[in-house]
């Protein structure tokens, strides 16, 4: 339990630094999230694409970048809180196990 309290933990600094980096630019972090997980109950694309007024592809394309950016934040939490003591991949591999529970 304190292990995947811990991954979840991790993956919350990374959203939160997430939605900072993207609320900074003016971005609709908001509107974009629910796409992050991959998971049913997030609203058609294209729905999202008319509330901002732009192309289904530059929503798809916004999503892209948002997932990807969280991977990176993801990378740096794990080397922040592992340090040199093991390998990042071990560990991204074993945060993602706790979380599939």
């Amino acid at each position: 339990a304190f292990d995947k309290r811990g991954a979840e933990d991790l993956i919350d600094r990374a959203l939160g630094r997430l939605r900072s980096e993207w609320e900074q630019k003016g971005r609709p972090f908001d509107l974009l999230s629910p796409y992050l997980s991959g998971e049913a109950g997030a609203p058609p694309l294209a729905a999202t694409a008319a509330q901002l007024d732009v192309s289904l592809a530059a929503v798809k394309s916004a999503v892209h970048r948002l997932r990807k950016r969280l991977g990176e934040l993801v990378r740096e939490e794990v080397a922040a809180t592992v340090g040199e003591r093991c390998d990042e991949d071990e560990e991204l591999e074993h945060l993602m196990q706790l979380l599939s529970k």
